[in-house]
Parts: structure tokens; C-alpha cells; sequence
């Protein structure tokens, strides 16, 4: 994978991270699908550990 390639795929990745995090904050804020905060906290930290291996691979 070049690093174009790699620097594209870690920006993605964020992208996702933040889509999780506005989601997570948003269901924490309003008390809402409670069941769902801690998988979604679970998703945020694989997506951090992805985004550190694509980094490294950099």
C-alpha cells in the first residue's frame, strides 16, 4: 500500500471515530440506548488501534 494509500485509509478511520463519538456522546447525553454505549466505546478504541497500526506502517 503506498503512503498516499495509507494516509487516505487513516483519514477514513478518523472519520469513523467521529461518527462514533458524536453517537456515543449523543446516546450518553439524552440517556438513550444505554446498551449501546459501551459497544460503541469498544468500537472507538479498535478504530484507535487501527489508526495506530496504519500509522506505524507509515
Amino acid at each position: 500500500m503506498s503512503r498516499e494509500e495509507l494516509q487516505e485509509e487513516i483519514r477514513f478511520l478518523y472519520g469513523l471515530w467521529y461518527r462514533y463519538f458524536d453517537l456515543y456522546t449523543f446516546l450518553k447525553k439524552n440517556k438513550r440506548g444505554l446498551e449501546l454505549i459501551p459497544k460503541l466505546r469498544e468500537k472507538q478504541n479498535e478504530l484507535l488501534r487501527l489508526i495506530d497500526f496504519a500509522k506505524d506502517q507509515l
